[in-house]
């Protein structure tokens, strides 16, 4: 009968019992000490045909600066233009972009390798950004010409009077362009959540009211709680979910008796179309819950982004 094979006994770290994968120099001199003369010459071969196969290293060496940033506020003056380019099925949507019309000029003063652009928020590409504007942010990579530092109101000015590049069509105007720290684009994604914006909005609804109705039904609105489920229009690219805002005070201007001007002042992240037409039930309250009737939304403007800290001095 075969017995049960011997126990092989652990490997222990000493002399000659090196971990499995590594070889001290020792270990090396002992293993080649017992190789025989033949076996030698044949290694020493083997390794000289591979040291004469190594080809000279390549070496590289870049300079790289370190990126500038860029801060102001725009105003969007037309309806059909993003903030930034959107492609669907490789057509372009809209009229260039607000990121197209800024970043173009500043990438060519300063010759920099590409531009970063970001902003505190979005508006819809049919919707226009009035007031004082939007604070945005533009990242400045690898630029090569530091003597447009001293030049910022003159790449302001480039923007605003662009005649045949991005803003031919004088559709972005920009203010308050200045150096800023870094920290700013901390700040400006950290009060994300927390700012409240203004909008203007046309409205039309289905039954006639009085001035005295809007003043008693809706400026009389503060600090209004609102429910909102994803809208149907990106339900396709968002999470469906329940989102609660606020809405913090609402102004009219009677118009006829089926039209008229709603501003509102709500927290960040409000779908203001949804809360005036509802979205089939979808937001609650909304204008038309609050005036007993249908409602919709014929034009929106945003007139003011409310920032604190440095955001706010742009």
């Amino acid at each position: 009968k075969r017995g049960k094979p011997p126990r092989k006994r652990p490997r222990t770290k000493g002399p000659g019992r090196e971990a499995v994968g590594t070889l001290s120099a020792e270990a090396v001199q002992r293993a080649v000490q017992r190789l025989t003369p033949a076996t030698r010459q044949d290694l020493g071969t083997w390794l000289l045909q591979g040291l004469a196969e190594l080809r000279p290293a390549d070496m590289a060496i870049k300079w790289v600066r370190q990126p500038l940033f860029l801060g102001g506020r725009y105003r969007k003056l037309a309806r059909d233009v993003p903030q930034s380019p959107w492609f669907i099925d490789g057509q372009r949507k809209g009229r260039g972009s607000v990121e197209e019309c800024l970043g173009h000029a500043i990438q060519a003063a300063f010759g920099a390798d590409e531009v970063k652009f970001q902003a505190a928020g979005r508006e819809d590409i049919d919707v226009r950004m009035l007031g004082h504007g939007r604070p945005f942010l533009v990242e400045v990579l690898q630029p090569r010409r530091l003597t447009a530092l001293s030049a910022v109101d003159q790449i302001m000015r480039s923007i605003n009077s662009d005649m045949t590049g991005p803003n031919k069509d004088q559709d972005v105007e920009v203010e308050a362009l200045q150096w800023v720290p870094r920290s700013v684009e901390k700040e400006m994604h950290d009060g994300a959540a927390d700012k409240k914006k203004g909008y203007r909005c046309m409205v039309w609804v289905s039954k006639p009211v009085t001035p005295q109705d809007l003043e008693a039904r809706l400026d009389s609105v503060a600090d209004l709680k609102v429910a909102q489920d994803t809208p149907i229009r990106v339900v396709h690219r968002r999470s469906p979910m329940i989102r609660d805002k606020m809405i913090h005070s609402l102004r009219t201007s009677w118009i006829n008796s089926h039209w008229f001007q709603l501003d509102v002042v709500a927290s960040a992240g409000t779908y203001i179309k949804e809360f005036v037409h509802g979205d089939l039930g979808r937001t609650r309250p909304c204008v038309g819950d609050l005036l007993s009737c249908e409602a919709d939304i014929v034009q929106l403007d945003v007139v003011e982004v409310f920032m604190e800290g440095r955001l706010s001095a742009l």
